[in-house]
């Protein structure tokens, strides 16, 4: 019921390929009204149905994912955000059940009237204007975590020696939905999760220093790719150069100067010595070795060759040799998944809270 199989295959692609994963944690509670035919009084009755009463988790894109840059650590960012994309019919669905302002929503639909082109324009005003219940409208899911400053008389008393603290800043969590575009906040409230905690979870395939952003092994094997696919270009060019001719012809001879060829064509000439073909270029020597070199480092570089060692090779090698390739030969990897465990636990931690705060 946590979703997390759907969640997983795409979450681990972006970890892989790009260095990190974000998924997020949240309750959700689902109701349906279901229609069933009453056979004692003959007549179609509805019933509303709870489908899902349960914790979730929703994987959220890197690219719909923002934080704080200049942050070292993702603790370290004040606020968090999550684009979503939300129809004019959610809009609406939200304003009913007041979890947007219903002044916020009407500016979003004036901002959305600036934005028509002119045809459609005179297409809205023949059927009023409203956007279509399908058109998408851009929001952002904020988190913050700003210290707001208090009053002398609003701070708490220290309950073990009844001695009331000094006057500063406490730290607050807030949440709040942003259309950026029309500079509209359509809800704005503290931040409801379990002990003020965000609902994301970060996690990174192999980590840098100072930086939120892992590093993936697309960023790891792009220098490699573009030695390997530049010279895996130039060798199918060089194949097309040796095998391209062209043909020279006495000035005086009857030859068109562009010749259809086609297989088992024929080509009139005065004499045999009037046509003469030639090659456009040499060769150039098989870079096979050179890409099978590069292709080797790009392996050792994202910890392929770490899984694949030739067992022949540790064979002939000396004792130590082989006890320092058998202890590396793992730990990136168990680097990697010692991460993943960590980032699982942590949602883990987050789904319990959630089970005991809101699960009936």
């Amino acid at each position: 019921e946590l979703n997390e199989e759907v969640v997983d295959y795409s979450a681990f692609m972006e970890l892989i390929k790009l260095g990190m994963m974000v998924e997020k944690v949240v309750y959700t509670r689902e109701d349906r009204k279901i229609w069933s035919w009453n056979e004692s009084l003959a007549k179609w009755e509805s019933r509303v149905e709870r489908m899902k009463d349960n914790p979730e988790y929703i994987h959220v894109s890197v690219g719909d994912y923002f934080w704080q840059m200049h942050a070292r650590t993702i603790q370290e960012s004040e606020w968090e955000a999550h684009r979503i994309r939300l129809s004019w019919n959610e809009v609406k669905a939200r304003v009913a059940d007041k979890r947007f302002d219903a002044e916020a929503a009407n500016y979003i639909r004036n901002w959305w009237e600036t934005q028509r082109t002119p045809l459609e324009e005179v297409t809205d005003d023949q059927i009023g204007v409203e956007p279509s219940p399908m058109v998408e409208f851009e929001f952002f899911e904020a988190y913050f975590r700003y210290p707001i400053d208090i009053a002398e008389e609003e701070m708490p008393i220290d309950e073990t020696d009844n001695i009331q603290t000094s006057v500063g800043s406490v730290p607050t969590a807030l949440r709040a939905i942003i259309h950026k575009d029309a500079r509209k906040m359509m809800t704005i409230k503290y931040n409801t999760f379990p002990l003020g905690l965000s609902p994301f979870e970060v996690c990174s395939y192999v980590g840098r220093p100072q930086s939120v952003m892992g590093i993936g092994v697309g960023h790891m094997t792009m220098t490699y790719q573009i030695e390997i696919t530049a010279m895996h270009q130039q060798r199918i060019d060089s194949g097309t150069v040796r095998n391209a001719n062209a043909y020279k012809y006495k000035a005086d001879s009857r030859v068109p100067s562009e010749l259809p060829l086609r297989p088992g064509s024929g080509i009139p000439v005065d004499e045999m010595e009037d046509l003469e073909p030639f090659a456009v270029g040499s060769g150039f020597d098989s870079s096979i070795e050179a890409e099978n070199q590069a292709l080797q480092i790009l392996q050792e570089r994202i910890g392929f060759r770490d899984m694949a060692l030739d067992e022949a090779a540790m064979a002939k090698a000396p004792a130590t040799t082989t006890m320092a390739l058998l202890a590396e030969k793992g730990r990136r990897l168990d680097n990697v998944l010692r991460s993943i465990r960590r980032f699982k636990k942590r949602l883990a931690l987050k789904a319990m809270l959630l089970y005991k705060a809101y699960y009936p």
